[in-house]
């Protein structure tokens, strides 16, 4: 028996999901900044809601991963590892916590 056809979507999906609250569990990603860095490519992570931003779209790899705003100590971690199938990348969910400095 072959193996069923793959049918890839068209649609573009983000590798890197965040959600972004303060220290008070409130919405905090509006007028944040994130950044996302695989060696020499740097993407600008996209604020998609009040509480959501989100990038790297279509692009596997190891991101180091940033998120500062005004009145808050930045947030990072390293390493984050985005990997795909077949079709597209398999979206990593991140919780993201700023604190106010």
């Amino acid at each position: 028996m072959l193996p069923p056809e793959i049918v890839c979507t068209a649609q573009v999906v983000s590798g890197v999901h965040l959600t972004v609250l303060d220290e008070l569990g409130q919405a905090a990603a509006e007028g944040a900044l994130g950044i996302a860095v695989d060696g020499e490519f740097v993407d600008t992570l996209r604020v998609i809601s009040a509480d959501e931003m989100q990038g790297v779209d279509e692009r596997p790899g190891d991101y180091d991963i940033t998120v500062s705003k005004i009145g808050y100590a930045s947030w990072s971690t390293m390493g984050v590892t985005v990997t795909a199938d077949e079709c597209h990348v398999i979206p990593v969910h991140l919780d993201v916590g700023l604190e106010k400095r």
